[in-house]
């Protein structure tokens, strides 16, 4: 499999190619070509609290699209660690780490996150977006292979195209096709979803950790949507290991990270670009995530996640995991689909390509600890009438 299949999976067939020379012109083929296809968007602002918004006619819809699994982002103590922060260091930090732009709360805050992970030490980025490319622009030298799983993150597809290494692609969670693929003339990075956003399966990645300890390669985990987390310890003691994770979905504030080795953090943080040369997270967000990790790690955060699992359970899906996508055959379909939802009061917008290929296009629902048993259920009731629409 080359690289160039991987850049062209979510390329939609029908689209025409637009090659005028002329700006209004391009705009005006681009922007119908998008409207014709069911794949124009826009940006809607919501006047959010806790788990609903209000929508652009005023009506009050249950918000089953977040990420916020927990519940965290409207935890009161976490906001209140957000304010205090505010008001000790300020609204922003104003330079980059390696500048002036640090403060305790980024050491604070790694510090936690390693003994969360069980790794050595931890690295704050501003976005997950940023620490996949960060992290792979920076290891991917060209004496080096990548081989990343077919349905990876387009945070993951672009650190790869930003690095100088060969990227190989493997079908999705097929260790068999990865180890066909596999070069031992380079050393070797294998970058994978934990659990995959779209779809809500999850990598082999117990049998991913013993290829890798086999081939002496790295071994890179995107962790944004993993919620429970049992494999945290049996898998970090592999020194080869990276863990990246996000700050702004189960954790409810904002940023990115990597734990592992702290070597090989060390030479991250003297070569992503994307951290040398961005402004440092603020103090409330870092402040934020840090009371957020601690509730996560408590006995309250067994709590929520055992409420979480058992809403999960309602719905019965083959993954145990929050993310319950439901797909259809086009993007007409998924829309409609979205539209009946918000019909009866929850907003569940349509996932169309880019992000998927069109034949997959879907509803992805996702459950919060937040959300009230009977919402669910009822939400259960109305996706099994969407046969039927």
């Amino acid at each position: 499999m080359v690289y160039i299949g991987y850049i062209d999976q979510y390329r939609p067939k029908v689209f025409q190619v637009v090659s005028s020379t002329n700006w209004d012109q391009w705009i005006q083929e681009s922007t119908d070509n998008l409207v014709s296809n069911d794949q124009w968007r826009k940006i809607t602002d919501f006047d959010s609290t806790d788990n609903y918004f209000i929508d652009d006619q005023g009506r009050r819809l249950l918000n089953f699209s977040s990420n916020d699994y927990l519940g965290m982002s409207q935890n009161p103590k976490v906001i209140q660690a957000g304010i205090d922060a505010t008001l000790r260091w300020g609204t922003g930090t104003c330079a980059s780490r390696l500048i002036n732009g640090g403060r305790s709360i980024h050491k604070d805050l790694e510090a936690e996150l390693a003994d969360w992970k069980k790794t050595e030490s931890a690295l704050l980025f501003s976005s997950g977006m940023s620490a996949n490319i960060g992290i792979l622009s920076s290891l991917g030298t060209k004496d080096v292979c990548i081989y990343s799983d077919e349905l990876n993150h387009a945070s993951i597809i672009d650190g790869c195209r930003l690095s100088k290494a060969e990227v190989k692609v493997y079908a999705h969670k097929d260790i068999e096709d990865l180890s066909l693929l596999w070069d031992d003339s380079k050393r070797g990075i294998v970058v994978t979803d934990a659990v995959f956003s779209m779809d809500g399966d999850s990598a082999p990645i117990e049998e991913l950790v013993e290829f890798c300890s086999q081939k002496e390669a790295i071994l890179i985990l995107d962790e944004a949507h993993m919620v429970f987390d049992e494999l945290v310890g049996k898998i970090s003691s592999y020194n080869y290991l990276l863990q990246m994770g996000t700050l702004s979905k189960t954790v409810g504030s904002v940023g990115g990270f990597v734990a592992g080795k702290k070597n090989l953090l060390d030479l991250i943080t003297n070569k992503a670009r994307s951290l040398i040369f961005s402004t440092a997270p603020t103090p409330s967000s870092m402040a934020a995530a840090l009371e957020a990790i601690k509730i996560i790690q408590s006995e309250k955060g067994d709590e929520l996640k055992q409420r979480l699992s058992s809403y999960i359970d309602i719905f019965s899906p083959p993954n145990h995991c929050p993310i319950i996508p439901i797909i259809f055959k086009s993007s007409t379909a998924s829309l409609q689909a979205s539209q009946f939802l918000k019909q009866n009061g929850y907003f569940i917008p349509a996932i169309r390509p880019p992000s998927v290929t069109e034949d997959t296009s879907r509803i992805r629902i996702t459950l919060s600890a937040a959300h009230k048993e009977q919402d669910v259920r009822t939400l259960k009731s109305l996706v099994d009438q969407l046969s039927t629409i």
